[in-house]
């Protein structure tokens, strides 16, 4: 099949379009990349290749409606619309597979897949949500953590100057309480208190003569995305169950004693239920449920209950992380949004990642779609 791309230049009465042969794209120019394998998966056989120019930074379409590749059929999308960079002003970013799919399908329509400039490394997918037009990319496979996720952000950043909302979506480990009966599968959203701005991280700090004192308090969310926040339903609330996903089931939801660790294997069918806390009713039957709070964001995964125990004590978290403290401190104007797939103790496992990604895919998108594009 021959190559092909379609050059976007700007001239004074608009833009045009120029078939070449292929070249090797420039510096400041995105890429629609498809490979042979996939093309036919195209509506037509024609692959398509799209570039923006420095002059023009536009994303253009043929004429005729052309059905854009995606390995997930269920969220294909037909689009039939000329988008430049800036009309992308949610960047939405994740940090693992399962999140990344539950991205996907919170879209209602694909523009396409494409690199950013030369130095931007990110591979974004471009949607739509309600009105708004998102950017969604995903860290590297094997890089984590709040410094990978920074890069990322500053990178996006640099590419899609106009964003105005970011989503930091995903799972979390779930740090319940006598207050707050966090469940797996529930949703944990940031919100900030007189002493942050809803994310610590929690090992930024200095060691004092009685201990650690953390330092690592994090600015506020833009004041708009908190005023629509308060749009969402309140504290405790039962949300939605996400559709494109099943429910695990309540068998899986467990929670024990902190001073029991967990027996060999990759589910909790050899432990013994006799060291089980004490809860009431399952999510099963009511969907899950959201709750507003401190988010604890570190460099490391934590599978011990008494380092959970501990900032719950110190400070009422509700939910710990590994991005979003890097992508706040990268001036990404986001709120952190997690769905709970573990409780951030040895029994720790990826039965529920798929469920908790999906729940909190499906508040991001419903939050977006109370937003005005104006914001």
């Amino acid at each position: 099949m021959i190559r092909a791309q379609l050059r976007v230049t700007a001239n004074k009465s608009g833009l045009s379009r120029a078939r070449q042969p292929y070249a090797r794209p420039s510096a400041h120019v995105f890429r629609l990349r498809a490979s042979a394998q996939a093309s036919t998966r195209f509506a037509s056989s024609q692959l398509l290749s799209t570039q923006l120019s420095a002059a023009g930074r536009a994303i253009t379409r043929p004429k005729s409606q052309v059905q854009i590749y995606d390995p997930n059929p269920i969220i294909r999308r037909y689009v039939n619309e000329k988008l430049c960079a800036d009309s992308y002003t949610v960047g939405w970013i994740c940090a693992l597979k399962p999140e990344l799919d539950a991205a996907l399908n919170a879209l209602d329509q694909i523009h396409g897949w494409v690199f950013g400039h030369e130095s931007d490394h990110n591979l974004y997918v471009l949607g739509r949500i309600g009105e708004h037009c998102v950017a969604i990319t995903c860290l590297a496979m094997g890089k984590y953590g709040n410094n990978a996720a920074a890069m990322v952000a500053t990178r996006m950043m640099s590419t899609f100057s106009n964003i105005k909302i970011g989503l930091n979506v995903g799972i979390g480990g779930g740090l319940p309480s006598e207050k707050d009966d966090i469940r797996l599968g529930d949703v944990v959203v940031g919100k900030p208190n007189m002493q942050h701005g809803g994310i610590i991280q929690y090992d930024m700090g200095k060691l004092i003569t009685h201990g650690f004192q953390t330092t690592g308090f994090l600015p506020l969310p833009p004041e708009r995305l908190l005023a629509a926040l308060n749009m969402m339903p309140s504290h405790g609330a039962v949300l939605p169950s996400p559709l494109s996903v099943q429910y695990p089931g309540e068998k899986y939801d467990r929670l024990f004693k902190s001073d029991y660790e967990h027996m060999n294997g990759s589910t909790c069918e050899r432990c013994d239920e006799q060291n089980l806390v004490k809860r009431g009713p399952g999510r099963r039957k009511y969907g899950p449920r959201v709750f507003y709070g401190t988010v604890a964001s570190g460099n490391a995964v934590i599978k011990d209950p008494t380092t959970r125990d501990n900032l719950v004590r110190k400070h009422a978290a509700l939910c710990f992380e590994m991005e979003a403290a890097g992508l706040v401190n990268s001036n990404f104007p986001c709120l952190a949004i997690r769905g709970i797939s573990d409780y951030a103790d040895s029994h720790k496992n990826d039965i529920w990642q798929n469920y908790a990604a999906a729940a909190a895919a499906q508040f991001a998108k419903d939050f977006l779609r109370i937003v005005p594009v104006n914001i």
